[in-house]
C-alpha cells in the first residue's frame, strides 16, 4: 500500500512540473517479463496462491528481488534507476541475511500497527537475532493514516528514483519512443532536399 500511495503521487507531481504521463506509457522499457514475474511472485506470495510456507516462501522471495534487479540492469542507461538499484540492493542484502525475510523492528511495526501475529508468508516481520537489521525495515508511518506500513532506507532510495525517473521521461523535450525530441516536429524528407539544393546553389554562386 505505500509503494502504491507513493507511485500515485509521484505521477500527480509529472503534470505539476509540465510533464505529460503520455510519454512514459509509450516509452518501450527494456525485459518488461521480468518485472511482471517479479510483481506476479509477490502477489502470489503475499495472497497465499502458491501455499509455500518457511524455506519455500523465502525462496520464492528472494528469487522475485531477483527477477527485479534484472528488469532494473536491463534498463540501466535510463536516468534514476541507478538509485533504485543501489535501494533494492540494500533490501535484497538485508532480505538475504535474514533468510528471504526483511527484518524489522518491534517499535516501527507497533507504529504501523502492524504486531498482529499470521501463519501466513510476510515479507517483513519482526525476527529473532537479526542481521543488518539498521537496513532493515526500520521506520513506520503511523497507523493513524491509511497507507501505514513500515519501510526501510532502501525503500526511501527506491521511491527518490523512481522520482527521477518519472520526471526525466516524461518531462518535454526527452527523446521518446517515437524518436523524436520533445515537441519537436520531424524534418520530411522533402524538405532536407530542398535545403540542400539551396545550399548547393549558394556555393555555386559564390564560387
Amino acid at each position: 500500500m505505500l509503494f502504491a500511495v507513493c507511485f500515485f503521487a509521484l505521477v500527480a507531481t509529472v503534470p505539476l512540473s509540465g510533464g505529460e504521463i503520455g510519454r512514459l506509457v509509450r516509452h518501450r522499457f527494456m525485459d518488461p517479463l521480468l518485472l511482471v514475474a517479479a510483481l506476479g511472485i509477490q502477489t502470489a506470495l503475499l495472497t497465499g496462491i502458491l501455499g509455500l510456507q518457511g524455506d519455500g516462501a523465502a525462496a520464492a522471495h528472494i528469487a522475485s528481488c531477483t527477477l527485479c534487479f534484472g528488469f532494473l540492469v536491463a534498463n540501466r542507461t535510463l536516468p534514476g534507476l541507478w538509485v533504485v538499484a543501489f535501494g533494492g540492493a540494500v533490501n535484497l542484502i538485508a532480505i538475504a541475511a535474514n533468510r528471504g525475510v526483511m527484518p524489522s523492528t518491534h517499535s516501527a511495526n507497533a507504529a504501523a500497527g502492524k504486531l498482529a501475529q499470521t501463519s501466513e508468508f510476510v515479507d517483513s516481520a519482526v525476527v529473532a537475532h537479526p542481521k543488518l537489521l539498521f537496513l532493515g525495515d526500520v521506520f513506520a508511518v503511523p497507523q493513524s493514516l491509511f497507507f501505514a506500513d513500515v519501510f526501510s532506507a532502501g525503500d526511501v532510495l527506491i521511491v527518490i528514483g523512481v522520482g527521477m525517473l518519472l520526471h526525466q521521461i516524461c518531462r518535454r523535450g526527452m527523446r521518446s519512443s517515437e524518436g523524436t525530441v520533445g515537441n519537436a516536429q520531424p524534418v520530411s524528407s522533402a524538405t532536407a532536399d530542398s535545403n540542400t539544393s539551396e545550399w548547393t546553389s549558394t556555393s555555386a554562386a559564390v564560387v
